[in-house]
């Protein structure tokens, strides 16, 4: 049996969370720069260059945002959607399994399945922004990130 199985206000929850912690992160790092900021017009490219893993933390949290957010929508018709392997590879049979333990999809599948069960489409432009955040995001988490980040 799957116990603990989660809640659509769970994922809201942490989507929240984690979008506050973005944006967080972004704001201390500008009030660190304290007395810079009061005597500049605008807060330059060179001052973040030097905070690029700030910026990359930020950016993986508000992926994790916009992923539990999905999660969360999915949720709300069940949480079952979410698992991403077949139920015969589920491996609970005679046994407990923790929600928590099993394959959830992936984000590209998370956009198909909210897109299906919302019967719309995000537009060419929200997908490719997706895209795009979705390769910065691995590359701040397995690889190297070569290109500056801006907030």
């Amino acid at each position: 049996m799957i116990k603990h199985i989660p809640k659509s206000e769970d994922f809201t929850t942490l989507s929240v969370q984690y979008l506050a912690q973005s944006i967080d992160l972004i704001l201390n790092t500008e009030l660190a720069f304290g007395d810079y900021l009061l005597n500049s017009e605008d807060l330059t490219d060179e001052l973040w260059e030097s905070h690029q893993g700030t910026l990359g933390n930020s950016l993986i949290m508000i992926f994790l945002s916009i992923e539990n957010y999905l999660q969360s929508e999915i949720c709300k018709v069940s949480p079952l959607l979410l698992l991403g392997q077949k139920p015969s590879e589920w491996n609970v049979k005679n046994a407990d399994k923790d929600f928590e333990d099993l394959y959830l999809h992936q984000f590209d599948d998370l956009l198909v399945i909210y897109q299906e069960l919302l019967g719309e489409s995000l537009g060419e432009d929200l997908k490719q922004e997706f895209e795009e955040l979705r390769k910065k995001r691995n590359k701040c988490t397995h690889g190297v990130l070569r290109e500056l980040l801006l907030p």
